[in-house]
């Protein structure tokens, strides 16, 4: 198990920059070897109707209910 940490003496805000920018690289991430077919199988799945999408919401509620 990791650290814990105590936070009730915290002082809120003293990290707060509100003039900070995040800087993100300029180039992209490549994706994986598996990942364009792993698309395409998906796609398939659902122009067939054996696979589905479901809204956020439910997929994050499908996510936390998982056992």
């Amino acid at each position: 198990m990791g650290q814990e940490y105590e936070f009730s003496k915290g002082e809120r805000g003293k990290f707060y920059r509100k003039d900070a920018t995040i800087v993100l690289p300029d180039n992209e991430m490549p994706s994986p070897d598996w990942h364009e077919s792993y698309l395409k199988d998906r796609e398939l799945a659902i122009e067939n109707g054996t696979d589905e999408f479901v809204d956020w919401d439910t997929a994050k509620e499908n996510i936390l209910n998982f056992h």
